[in-house]
């Protein structure tokens, strides 16, 4: 397992990306506060390019805060490494926005006609998505780091302290040692797939979860094991849906 030192930097790191996580989420409700339900296109007109700045700037800071844990957390572990700095593309947080905006907002008022609720689904949806794609920065360094550096053996999931039943899922799974397996599946422990969905979708809309790098093969951490130690008494020789659907009704129980 990781060491002393290196599980209490990725705490640390971990309660930087939550300033700048909250920081991305406070603004983005804030430009969301002042959309005009009557003519939401040219409220999202108005705002889309602030919007995607407010974004792209949250991208670069997680990155940059990404740059920086990784290089420590590796020389703390013994490695030398240099961190593949990525950030998403402004096409692809200013597709989300919209997706969560606007869209978001003409699709809910399809369904309930209430403009002012509306408008508040809007802006849960859209300030979700700004931080998804904030934190991207950091995830996807760490992520193409994984994938393009040969001192890197794997990773694993660090949840916060009340995760999902889905972040659960994942990180019950452990350390994932295996590149190619990490572009096709996530959700896998002990050789049991757990679930089907690609690397780029394994973080919802205001998740929390960090992947921490793992630099050679070691024992999971206590609160891995007994995450695995529950996905087995509740879905073991479950596959697929149904196993999912026990561990769903277990966690949220």
């Amino acid at each position: 397992m990781p060491s002393a030192q290196a599980r209490a930097l990725t705490t640390q790191h971990r309660r930087e990306l939550e300033r700048t996580r909250r920081l991305v989420r406070r603004r983005m409700r804030r430009l969301a506060g002042g959309a005009d339900g009557a003519d939401i296109d040219a409220w999202w007109s108005s705002v889309e390019d602030q919007a995607v700045r407010l974004v792209a700037r949250g991208a670069d800071a997680s990155a940059n805060l990404g740059v920086r844990y990784l290089r420590r957390h590796a020389r703390i572990e013994g490695v030398d490494l240099e961190p593949v700095r990525t950030v998403p593309e402004r096409q692809v947080i200013a597709d989300s926005l919209r997706v969560t905006g606007p869209v978001a907002f003409k699709t809910h008022m399809r369904d309930s006609g209430s403009e002012a609720a509306s408008l508040r689904a809007m802006s849960e949806r859209i300030s979700g998505a700004a931080v998804r794609q904030a934190m991207a920065g950091d995830r996807a360094t760490t992520m193409q780091t994984f994938y393009g550096r040969e001192e890197v053996a794997g990773y694993r999931r660090v949840t916060g302290s009340n995760p999902c039943a889905f972040c659960s899922m994942l990180a019950s799974r452990g350390a994932v040692y295996s590149k190619a397996s990490a572009t096709t599946v996530v959700g896998r422990g002990r050789g049991a797939p757990r679930g089907d969905r690609q690397i780029g979708e394994s973080y919802h809309d205001n998740c929390d979860c960090t992947p921490e790098l793992v630099y050679r093969r070691e024992p999971e951490p206590a609160e891995v094991e007994r995450l695995r130690e529950q996905w087995d008494q509740v879905a073991g020789g479950k596959s697929g849906p149904e196993a999912l659907r026990a561990w769903r009704a277990y966690w949220e129980s």
